[in-house]
């Protein structure tokens, strides 16, 4: 406890996350042969029947979750950059926005009451 790991056990547990990612594809991969195979042999023994593609429910990796949570900071930071940029500029350059907009705020700020609000 409190301290930090050396380079050899680091490396130990980067090869522990990779074999575990490689595992979890192996099983991604082999759901979806068995699934396939399943699906075809209903095909062949009633040509008309309906066959779902399910999804596949594994556990999330570490290469993963790293990807959504890059994936959740790009959109926020988009979403941000297109909204909240042009939203400054309007805001600053328009004294109809300006006040009430500074008026709101202060309102909101959790330093005042809001009995003492006024517009």
């Amino acid at each position: 406890m409190g301290s930090f790991p050396g380079p050899v056990q680091v490396a130990q547990q980067w090869s522990g996350l990779v074999a575990e990612h490689k595992a979890e594809k192996a099983r991604q991969a082999a759901f979806f042969q068995r699934q396939q195979e399943r699906n075809a042999a209903t095909l062949a023994a009633n040509p008309d029947a309906v066959v779902t593609l399910r999804p596949y429910n594994g556990r999330p990796t570490f290469f993963s979750q790293i990807f959504t949570s890059l994936y959740t900071v790009l959109t926020g930071f988009i979403l941000a950059s297109i909204l909240a940029i042009p939203a400054g500029i309007v805001i600053g350059l328009s004294a109809s926005f300006t006040v009430p907009l500074t008026r709101l705020f202060n309102c909101l700020n959790r330093y005042r009451r809001w009995p003492g609000c006024r517009w």
